[in-house]
């Protein structure tokens, strides 16, 4: 099978500056037929739980061997580990900040190194502020021209994880949280849509509250409520998530990530 030149970029840089394109042009010139791919530039500023929700809402759709630069990384230029690993057929190149978390948690992990020395990648010193062009784009690059990531530096004995809470459960209800707020207002939750599955086969019986607000209950689309309608759906990610028709759940209920959520028959 041919190596795959696909690489995605998913970082907080925004569009407004030229970061992202500088990231682009360290790919290009070490890998000029690099197929850059961006999943999202727009995560929040340092919010690596935003980050980890995206890269494990696009990356298993990409080919195998596709490779993802994730740059969310608010300690830049400390100590912090850069890592590279094979979860499934993906390969991903981050921060040991815990922005791989929902990836590991969804695939297995097939391989993992530390990335020694990063100075070296760029081929001079790199700067404290942007490893994003001086250390993952140029490394990026070299993989894509088929330099083994195993290669690279050593297993990491430990690596960082996002303590996501977990929902709880008893014989009436199932209490989760927000852990997300996308653009459209809605709120993604910790609850697995699997869990209410099994707990309630008739989820049109089921009725939400968040931050103690009457949050609607279970359709299957946005459309299926009335307009400025609240309610509740299993959404494409396989969580359950509160939403408004036409309209913003955060602001009409009055919640944000960490608020709490109660789904019950």
């Amino acid at each position: 099978m041919a190596r795959s030149q696909v690489v995605t970029l998913l970082t907080d840089f925004g569009t407004r500056d030229g970061y992202v394109g500088a990231m682009k042009g360290a790919i290009l010139a070490v890998c000029p037929k690099a197929d850059i791919v961006d999943i999202s530039h727009d995560v929040p500023a340092h919010d690596i739980m935003a980050g980890a929700l995206a890269l494990a809402t696009a990356a298993p759709q990409f080919p195998p061997e596709t490779l993802h630069v994730v740059v969310v990384d608010p300690t830049v230029g400390t100590d912090r580990k850069i890592l590279v690993g094979r979860f499934g057929q993906q390969v991903c190149l981050f921060p040991d900040n815990g922005v791989i978390t929902l990836i590991a948690a969804g695939f297995p992990t097939e391989s993992l190194n530390i990335v020694l020395p990063p100075e070296s990648m760029a081929g001079g010193p790199a700067s404290m502020t942007f490893h994003g062009r001086d250390v993952f784009a140029p490394l990026a690059g070299r993989i894509l021209m088929g330099l083994d990531i195993r290669k690279l530096g050593p297993q990491p004995t430990a690596y960082t994880l996002l303590d996501i809470p977990q929902p709880v459960q008893d014989d009436n209800d199932i209490s989760g949280q927000v852990i997300h707020v996308d653009r459209f207002g809605n709120l993604v939750t910790n609850i697995p849509a699997a869990a209410v599955m099994r707990k309630w086969p008739n989820i049109e019986a089921v009725r939400a509250t968040c931050a103690g607000r009457d949050a609607g209950q279970f359709a299957a689309t946005y459309a299926f409520a009335e307009d400025q309608a609240p309610l509740v759906l299993l959404n494409s990610s396989g969580r359950v998530e509160l939403a408004v028709n036409r309209g913003r759940a955060c602001d009409a209920l009055s919640a944000g990530v960490g608020a709490p959520v109660s789904l019950q028959a």
